[in-house]
């Protein structure tokens, strides 16, 4: 009967470390900012904070992203040159979506703002991907995204691995 207790103790202890407190911290910066392709410069918060108590049905991702912005202007005929570049920040859109940079590409598309690269991943500080500026292609620091749910899983069974033992 002790172990038993035990095993529902740490079961209680890892459900509520992988379920409880949500939290995915990701860079965030803009081409304009002057030095975004150095993620290292780039303030970083807590995607979460932004959306208070609504997270039901939603994916929360970080990515980094080249949007080329040459030749394009704005809704007051203003040249947007000096906004092409690296952006990094939190993605969050509905579960029912599936993958950000899709989505997100295809938003930008609809104002024929061409993305050049994109890439999304789902764990605190991954969006520090680099980027050859001249192509915009990303170069390096690739962690696709996975599924939040996969991780759950792993997790829940490391704990009852550790309870079995």
């Amino acid at each position: 009967m002790r172990n038993l207790s035990v095993a529902l103790v740490v079961l209680l202890i890892c459900g509520y470390s992988i379920l409880g407190e949500q939290s995915l911290f990701c860079y965030r910066c803009k081409a304009t900012d002057g030095n975004c392709e150095n993620y290292t410069s780039a303030e970083s918060y807590d995607c979460y904070d932004q959306l208070g108590d609504f997270t039901k049905n939603v994916a929360v991702t970080c990515y980094s992203t080249f949007i080329n912005y040459s030749g394009r202007v704005d809704q007051f005929g203003n040249a947007r040159d000096s906004e092409t570049g690296v952006y990094r920040e939190c993605g969050i859109i509905a579960d029912y979506l599936g993958d950000y940079c899709e989505w997100f590409i295809a938003e930008l598309a609809l104002n024929n703002i061409p993305v050049v690269s994109c890439e999304w991943c789902n764990k605190s500080y991954c969006n520090k991907h680099t980027f050859d500026l001249k192509t915009g292609l990303i170069t390096g620091n690739s962690v696709k995204g996975g599924s939040v749910l996969s991780l759950v899983l792993l997790a829940l069974n490391i704990c009852l691995m550790y309870v079995i033992m």
